[in-house]
């Protein structure tokens, strides 16, 4: 037959059973009296052998036998209430969360509109108002014809009438400029000549193109053709819209070689070689000084 081993389950219903037998009171006549200090309980529990699983309750100063386990377990305070023969109550537990919202119920049926009434019936006419007075009478207009009346005007026209219609805005014909005539110093501006300004000689694009690149921290020159440019114009040149040259390459216009040919140059600010480009466009303005 095997031996019992001991366990939780072993001891509490060992425990229950010393209550039930020990403590009688609590069956027949319910719940002790309410006490605000827990009871403790103290027993020795036989570890091994035939007697394995043996409880016996003890003093709280009694030793256990070297063969023996302590056990010591406290009751929990006796303040609730009794329900019941013997019964008791535990205490409420905190309210539940909320539960979530139902879902919205349907919409109901959309409602109609009635039918329009029928037109009411045209109202009567009113009565015709009276007849207001007679206004006064107007002065009689001038008999005379148009001819007439310039023939009238004319032996007044002259200077001081204010019927002189020689005059614009008070100025004779003379204070104006004839569409034909040319005005006084017109080759001037501001009093200056033309010559004291610069002057636009052309504009025009094309495509200039690199293949090897520029080397880093470095210039290159190049002699370009560019049509329109006269020998001592300023010349300048710029990428064409909406493009760029490689990272650290800047393009500068020098001087006008003659006729048609301007020197331009490349240079490199980077720390190593630009990438090479060709048929990029370029934008030239040639200025006569």
């Amino acid at each position: 037959m095997p031996r019992p081993t001991l366990s939780y389950a072993n001891v509490m219903s060992t425990i229950a059973v010393f209550l039930a037998l020990g403590g009688g009171a609590w069956a027949v006549t319910g719940q002790p009296a309410a006490t605000k200090k827990p009871v403790t309980v103290h027993a020795c529990v036989v570890k091994a052998g035939k007697a394995k699983g043996q409880l016996r309750v003890v003093a709280v100063k009694t030793r256990c036998r070297r063969s023996e386990r302590r056990l010591t377990w406290t009751s929990a305070s006796a303040t609730v209430p009794t329900t019941g023969a013997g019964g008791l109550t535990g205490a409420s537990g905190a309210p539940g969360a909320t539960g979530p919202a139902g879902p919205a119920g349907p919409a109901g049926p959309a409602g109609t509109n009635g039918e329009p009434g029928p037109a009411g019936p045209a109202g009567t006419p009113g009565a015709t108002g009276a007849t207001g007075p007679q206004g006064p009478a107007g002065t009689s207009g001038s008999a005379d014809t148009p001819g007439q009346i310039l023939a009238k005007l004319s032996t007044v026209d002259g200077s001081g009438s204010g019927l002189d219609a020689s005059l614009l805005d008070g100025f004779d014909s003379s204070a104006f400029l004839k569409t034909d005539a040319k005005a006084a110093d017109a080759n001037l501006l501001d009093g200056i000549n033309s010559t004291g300004f610069a002057q636009e000689s052309t504009s025009s694009t094309g495509l200039i193109g690199v293949s090897g690149g520029v080397p880093a921290h470095s210039c290159a020159e190049y002699d370009l053709a560019l049509g329109g440019v006269d020998s001592g114009d300023i010349v300048i040149v710029r990428p064409g819209a909406s493009v760029k040259l490689p990272t650290g390459v800047i393009l500068s216009a020098g001087s006008t070689q003659g006729a048609g040919v301007v020197n331009i140059r490349l240079c490199n600010i980077t720390d190593s070689q630009s990438a090479g480009f060709s048929s990029f466009p370029i934008r030239w303005y040639a200025i006569k000084p």
